[in-house]
């Protein structure tokens, strides 16, 4: 049988737990856009699931709601066919961040939340620039003071139809 707690009778206890958590989803903004609201964002958390494993190729979620709610996703299993569009988390971070803005490293890294540069290049800037997502405003010179970068056609078409960001 579950254990059952009451949120109000362990509030004074967890409080330094709660203001850890919320400092974390501060500093993420992918969880930062999922805590503003946008999973039920006019209840469309549950149409973008759906049109988002459709899109895919993949089979409808499912949706049980018995003692707790739970959502099947489903994998490939080899047989479906469809366009399949794989975007690593840390380059749909990238997208989302600069969205329909020019930004330099330094800005998007600061909406990350990041400090590491070495990090940033490697796991984040490097992998868009490289899968043609983002563009960069000089790329005659890389290296150039103030460089920024914005979202290709192909980062937009991800930004605007909401493929699986």
């Amino acid at each position: 049988m579950p254990v059952k707690i009451f949120i109000s009778s362990v509030q004074n206890e967890l409080q330094s737990e709660r203001r850890e958590l919320a400092r974390f989803i501060q500093q993420d903004a992918l969880l930062q856009k999922i805590n503003t609201g946008y999973i039920e964002q006019v209840g469309t958390g549950t149409n973008d699931m759906i049109n988002c494993c459709v899109s895919m190729g993949l089979q409808r979620p499912e949706f049980y709601q018995q003692e707790e709610f739970r959502v099947i996703l489903w994998r490939r299993t080899g047989n479906e066919t469809g366009n399949e569009i794989k975007i690593d988390l840390f380059v749909k971070q990238v997208i989302v961040a600069i969205g329909s803005q020019t930004l330099t490293a330094r800005s998007i890294k600061e909406k990350l939340g990041l400090r590491g540069d070495d990090n940033f290049r490697k796991n984040y800037l490097t992998p868009a620039l490289e899968s043609g997502y983002i563009a960069m405003l000089y790329p005659e010179n890389p290296k150039r003071k103030g460089q920024a970068y914005y979202l290709t056609g192909k980062g937009l078409s991800v930004l605007e139809n909401k493929l699986c960001v």
